[in-house]
């Protein structure tokens, strides 16, 4: 009776060990997985700490000269902190543009109103310096795709929309341009959330273009 009683109770102890032990050992399985994957997206791996996000939305519209013209416009960019001054990243861009105006073929105006939509892009990656918390230096390197309606000034300073003779259609051009700009910005320091404004000027301008090489930018930053 008492050997039965004994084999029983070792019986016992052992099968209440062995739940412990695995759970141990599912604990240590959960461990290493979060070490070698789920880390890098938390707080403790650092990655998110790193990246901060931008951008800015600029929509628009202008009338001069009988030509009407609405745009929008949105420019997304995610930096990655290197260190507590300098981030780099990548920044794109993507423009639509609606024109509204008289037309002209090259041989006569027309009379009724022409409209021309194009849409534009841009692919730039870019560096920042803090110089002080508020003050940084901006450098990018871009590539733009540009598409966009020519116009025609006659004598008395009116503007008119190329319109391609044998279609009727508002004609429609691309410029592929590279740019670098350089630069300095101003950021409103307190917070995750902020505001920033730099001027830029475009150090590949070309001497023979009518944009302007200077260029201005308003937008929000996250975590920056």
């Amino acid at each position: 009776m008492k050997l039965r009683i004994t084999i029983i109770l070792i019986s016992f102890l052992t099968l209440s060990f062995i739940p412990t032990d695995t759970s141990a050992q599912r604990g240590r399985s959960k461990k290493k997985s979060k070490s070698s994957v789920d880390k890098a997206f938390d707080k403790d791996g650092d990655l998110l700490d790193k990246l901060w996000f931008g951008g800015m939305v600029s929509p628009g519209f202008s009338s001069s000269n009988q030509i009407s013209e609405f745009a929008m416009g949105i420019s997304p960019m995610v930096g990655y902190k290197v260190s507590e001054k300098l981030s780099i990243g990548p920044r794109i861009s993507a423009t639509y543009r609606h024109l509204r105006g008289l037309g002209y073929n090259g041989f006569s105006f027309t009379n009724d109103i022409k409209r021309g939509n194009t849409f534009s892009t841009s692919f730039a990656l870019f560096g920042r310096y803090k110089i002080l918390p508020a003050i940084f230096a901006h450098a990018e390197y871009e590539k733009s795709i540009t598409n966009y309606t020519p116009v025609f000034r006659d004598n008395f300073n009116q503007l008119f929309l190329a319109v391609d003779p044998n279609t009727n259609d508002v004609l429609v051009e691309r410029e592929i341009r590279n740019n670098a700009y350089l630069g300095l910005g101003y950021t409103s320091v307190g917070g995750v959330l902020n505001t920033e404004i730099s001027v830029l000027y475009n150090v590949l301008d070309n001497s023979q273009s009518l944009s302007i090489p200077i260029v201005f930018r308003f937008g929000l930053n996250y975590n920056f």
